[in-house]
Formats: C-alpha cells, sequence, structure tokens
C-alpha cells in the first residue's frame, strides 16, 4: 500500500516538473512538442536581442531565438541562432533583420522575404542587417539639431556677457536713462490728469466749444430748408448756364482768334504793307533816309531862305505915274 502511494507521488512530481517545464518553454514561445529547422545569422551586433525573442515571416510569428554566442574569442561579431517552423520555406536571397518590435524597443528577428525559386536548408547562415529603430532613426534626426541648438546656447551666452559688460559699464547711464524715463512718465500722468480736468470742467474751454459746435449744428439744422434753397437756386443757374448757347459763342471766339493768328502769320511773314513795313529792312532805311533829307531841307531852308524863295518890292507911286 505505502509501495503504491509512493509510485502516486512519484509520477505526480515527476508530471509536476514536466508541466512546470512545459510551461516555462510555452512563456519563452518554446515548443518542446513541435521540432523545428535551425538557421544562422552573423551580427555586429544586436541590439538588445536576447534567447527567445521572437522570429516573424511576412509579419507571423513562425519561431524564436535560440542562442547568441561569439563567433571566436575576441568576440568581432555575434552568431544568431534562430528556430522556425519546419513547414516555413525561406526563399534564397532573403534578409534576417532585427527590428524593433515595439516603441519601448523589444528587438526582434524578422525574415524578410525574397522572390526565388531556391530555398535555403536547414543549418544555412543567412545575409543580416539591422533595422533603424524609430527611436534611434529620432536620435539622428535631432541630433544636428541638438548640434545647432547647443551653438546657439554658446552665441546666446556670449551675447549675455556682452550685454552684462555694457551694462555694467554703462551704469550710471542707465540709471540716469530710467530716471529720465520714470520723469516723463509722472509728467505724461500730470499731462493726463489736467486734459482730463480740462474736458470735465463744466465752464472749460473744451466745454465751451463743444456747446458753440453744438449750438453751430443746430443753428445749421435749423436753416437746412434756406441752404436747401440755396442750392437749388444754385444748380438753376447752372442750368441755365448749361441752356445758354455757349457752345456757338466759343466757336465765333475760335473763329475770330484763328483770323487775328493769319493776320499776325502774314505779317511775320511779310506779307502786305504792314508786313513789308515791320519785316523789310529797305523800306526802314528809305524812311529813315527820307527824314535825315527832309530835316537837312528845314534846316538850309531856315538859314537861306532867299535860296528858294524870291521876293520883289513894287514902287506902287511910280507905277501909278507911268499909268
Amino acid at each position: 500500500m505505502e509501495r503504491k502511494k509512493a509510485i502516486i507521488v512519484g509520477f505526480v512530481g515527476v508530471l509536476t516538473i514536466f508541466l512546470f517545464i512545459w510551461g516555462m518553454s510555452f512563456l519563452k514561445g518554446k515548443n518542446i512538442f513541435k521540432k523545428g529547422k535551425n538557421f544562422y545569422a552573423v551580427f555586429e551586433q544586436v541590439g538588445g536581442l536576447d534567447i527567445g525573442s521572437p522570429v516573424t515571416f511576412k509579419g507571423y510569428r513562425v519561431g524564436q531565438v535560440k542562442q547568441v554566442s561569439f563567433n571566436d574569442e575576441i568576440g568581432t561579431k555575434l552568431i544568431i541562432t534562430f528556430s522556425i517552423d519546419k513547414d516555413i520555406k525561406i526563399p534564397v536571397g532573403s534578409i534576417v533583420e532585427i527590428y524593433s518590435s515595439d516603441l519601448l524597443g523589444t528587438k526582434g528577428l524578422r525574415v524578410v522575404p525574397a522572390v526565388s525559386d531556391d530555398f535555403y536548408t536547414p543549418g544555412d547562415t543567412i545575409v543580416s542587417k539591422i533595422q533603424v529603430s524609430m527611436l534611434d532613426e529620432l536620435a539622428m534626426q535631432i541630433d544636428p539639431l541638438k548640434q545647432k541648438t547647443e551653438k546657439l546656447m554658446v552665441s546666446l551666452d556670449s551675447i549675455i556677457e556682452v550685454l552684462n559688460n555694457i551694462l555694467i559699464d554703462n551704469e550710471n547711464s542707465i540709471t540716469s536713462s530710467l530716471t529720465s524715463i520714470s520723469r516723463i512718465a509722472k509728467n505724461f500722468e500730470m499731462m493726463s490728469a489736467a486734459l482730463n480736468k480740462l474736458v470735465s470742467d463744466p465752464e472749460g474751454k473744451v466745454q465751451i466749444i463743444i456747446s458753440d459746435l453744438q449750438s453751430i449744428t443746430s443753428m445749421l439744422k435749423e436753416k437746412e430748408p434756406a441752404l436747401n434753397n440755396a442750392i437749388n437756386n444754385f444748380s438753376d443757374i447752372s442750368d441755365s448756364l448749361a441752356a445758354a448757347n455757349l457752345v456757338k459763342t466759343v466757336a465765333q471766339t475760335n473763329y475770330v482768334l484763328e483770323n487775328l493768328n493769319s493776320i499776325t502769320t502774314k505779317i511775320n511773314s511779310g506779307e502786305g504793307s504792314l508786313g513789308q513795313l515791320l519785316n523789310n529792312d529797305t523800306l526802314y532805311y528809305n524812311i529813315e533816309d527820307l527824314s535825315k533829307n527832309l530835316n537837312l531841307l528845314i534846316e538850309d531852308i531856315q538859314k537861306n531862305p532867299n535860296k528858294y524863295f524870291k521876293i520883289s518890292v513894287i514902287d506902287m507911286s511910280k507905277t501909278t505915274n507911268n499909268q
């Protein structure tokens, strides 16, 4: 009886250990009841890939990483041994890639299949590469910005230092300027108060001006009919002037001006007696010579009248006697 109980206890213990091992393997993604095919990939660094990391094919989990080891004592490269389901065939030319399976950076291994009719056999080493994670890519994009920010911070530090030196060297001037600004602000405040008082004073000039403007506005409003009448009268006068025969008058005026222009043109060109008189120098010189000769003749007559007039004295008595 005791022997039977011991056998049962031993069986239960073995079963418990088996179930524990199977459960741990299952949690790690291993299936001890299912055989797979082993392949190899070589990486310079694995970026956190570990034993038990999933292996996916076209996005579907088909296996897991079984071993990570160095290829030599120096540790130049790492050899990844991974197992996939025996039903999965990997085309020749496919790539094994380490990638980030989530935003936290959990690493996994995936097979990027190529198009080929030939397939790798178990134990082959497949070409490998590491995909740049989102965080690494973001870090690569941020790195130039970081460098520029650092340079900017250095420049800002220099500017702040220069400004600080300027403030120290011109402390008195800056204090004086601030005092002046404060004084100006007080003056503006006083002016504002004075203007406020001026506007609010019922007997002030501003109120008187406003009152006068209101009176003028009221008067204009009262005289609005008269103003409208005056405007209508002015409109009537304008209409009367527009209705007058101004066009004919303007045309006649233009005709007279054209005739005067024609006469002036003829005179300037030397046509006619007046044109000859104004434009012909010969006639002018002849008249001038005639005037000079006439003056000389008058002077000679005045000096020698006997030369031009013969006067005889008649003896009236002698004439009578002879008769």
